[in-house]
């Protein structure tokens, strides 16, 4: 089964615009997150994104940069705006936490100390 012209195009078109606005959609997000690991997975949404809404795309409203661009900036901000939500806690403070209580063994041992 043959896919039909339109579909065809819209491949056509969403590999054209992957191509061509790639670097710069990595370059933009990696100067906005500062890391490279995180920019490139937040590229790959943003033209996840675009790929399934191609179809909502009009050149009339604006150019197909301007639009690539405006869903690589609402990636970006959702980004932070989900990471802001998030509280975190390194390793290394959780064992600081965790070595400035006595454990048991210590207790029962400090408490045979005060009693001899």
């Amino acid at each position: 089964m043959r896919p039909n012209k339109k579909a065809e195009n819209a491949r056509e078109t969403f590999a054209e615009l992957y191509e061509y606005y790639l670097p710069k959609v990595f370059r933009y997000i990696s100067y906005q997150v500062g890391d490279i690991d995180l920019a490139e997975d937040l590229t790959a949404i943003v033209f996840e994104k675009a790929l399934t809404r191609l179809d909502s795309y009009r050149s009339n409203k604006a150019s197909s940069s301007t639009w690539l661009m405006t869903v690589a900036r609402n990636t970006v901000i959702d980004h932070y705006r989900v990471k802001s939500r998030k509280i975190t806690v390194s390793i290394e403070e959780t064992l600081d936490i965790a070595s400035e209580e006595i454990s048991p063994e210590e207790k029962v041992i400090k408490k045979e100390e005060l009693q001899s």
